[in-house]
């Protein structure tokens, strides 16, 4: 059996999220941290704690049964945040008069939000008629997918590093490095899918992103509830209208390839709801459109071979999702999609296993508390 928990993740030491690699070090940083990062943090925890042992990694590797959903901050009144839709902007120009005015609910005042509105419209099969200008007719409208909304202000410093030959011990002379590094103590959410015989704690510490033998990403993890499949399945019974769901990508949507694939076209939801305990026969999500964009993304990193995972191209996180699902009833539907919901699916790449894709949830739960 399984538990699917919702955590929260704090970090209590400076914390390297790097977006790109250049010749002078890891610049940039990611505004969340990707599922497979998480998932490696959590399961090299639960070895070093002697939970796991090497062969149960092994296993993991080949047949993931530990998923993780991409972490997305928490703002610092506890709202948590998750990717914008294609389908909301922010207006440059009001956004510098607000900026000016020093106004205290300010991100409000520039936000151009049409999520619910064109959901509703792709249910309908009616035309989306995307704005140009905002309503105060200002032709300046940036969007804002994927950022992570509401956004949150993080503290973030440049530090520098010597390079240290492994089988000396040394520095190496001249081979300095930048790092763009987040300060605690920034917090996040996710979802772990986590087997009950793995013993988690309901407080425990992980180490994320780069340079954890120097002290960086230092962070507890500490589970905040359980999430219950069969609650998730009600609530999801009303997202089903006639065979049509609209969702969300909370991770990213992938066929998988080293060449640009958009998005996996039909799904197996029933084999995904397998992994699960659960017996739903014969359902299947057919994509039929994908609103987002499609980016390069980075594998993660395989702890055993120690060597990256390849990358691969995907829709990005917060896309809009419109499929058809082919089940029995509305009931085996919904079912299928809370499993998916959570688990996602596991995508095999040159030899190498991706996990934490093709999480779907309905897009109306998503947005429900939209900023």
């Amino acid at each position: 059996m399984v538990r699917i928990v919702e955590v929260k993740l704090t970090l209590k030491s400076p914390t390297i999220l790097s977006e790109r690699r250049s010749a002078s070090g890891y610049l940039g940083t990611l505004d969340y941290i990707p599922p497979t990062t998480l998932r490696g943090a959590v399961l090299t925890s639960l070895y070093t704690q002697g939970k796991i042992r090497e062969e149960k990694l092994r296993e993991e590797d080949a047949r993931p049964r530990l998923i993780a959903s991409p972490a997305y901050p928490i703002v610092p009144q506890g709202k948590k945040s998750r990717p914008a839709t294609p389908f909301i902007w922010e207006c440059k120009v009001c956004k510098m008069e607000s900026d000016q005015s020093k106004n205290v609910d300010k991100e409000g005042k520039y936000i151009l939000n049409r999520e619910e509105d064109f959901v509703k419209k792709i249910y309908d099969a009616a035309p989306l008629n995307i704005p140009s200008e905002c309503e105060k007719g200002h032709r300046a409208l940036k969007p804002l997918h994927p950022t992570p909304i509401p956004r949150v202000e993080r503290v973030i410093t440049r530090h520098m590093s010597v390079s240290i030959n492994k089988s000396r011990g040394v520095a190496v002379k001249g081979m300095l490095y930048s790092y763009d590094i987040i300060l605690p103590p920034q917090t996040y959410w996710a979802t772990l899918l986590i087997p009950d015989e793995y013993g988690v704690d309901s407080r425990f510490e992980v180490r994320v992103g780069r340079g954890s033998s120097r002290g960086f990403g230092v962070a507890e993890i500490e589970v905040q509830s359980e999430i219950n499949l069969e609650e998730k399945a009600e609530e999801y019974y009303s997202y089903v209208k006639g065979d049509t769901i609209v969702a969300v990508a909370t991770s990213p949507t992938l066929e998988g390839g080293s060449n640009p694939q958009p998005y996996r076209r039909t799904i197996a939801v029933s084999k995904v709801a397998e992994q699960l305990g659960l017996n739903i026969t014969n359902c299947v999500l057919y994509v039929e459109k994908v609103y987002g964009k499609t980016v390069r993304m980075k594998g993660g990193w395989n702890i055993l071979k120690d060597v990256p995972r390849p990358d691969y191209y995907a829709k990005v996180q917060g896309s809009i999702v419109s499929a058809r699902v082919d089940a029995k009833d509305r009931k085996d539907a919904a079912m299928g999609l809370a499993a998916l919901a959570f688990y996602g699916t596991i995508e095999e790449l040159e030899g190498d296993i991706i996990t934490g894709a093709n999480m779907l949830r309905p897009a109306l739960e998503v947005i429900k508390d939209a900023p």
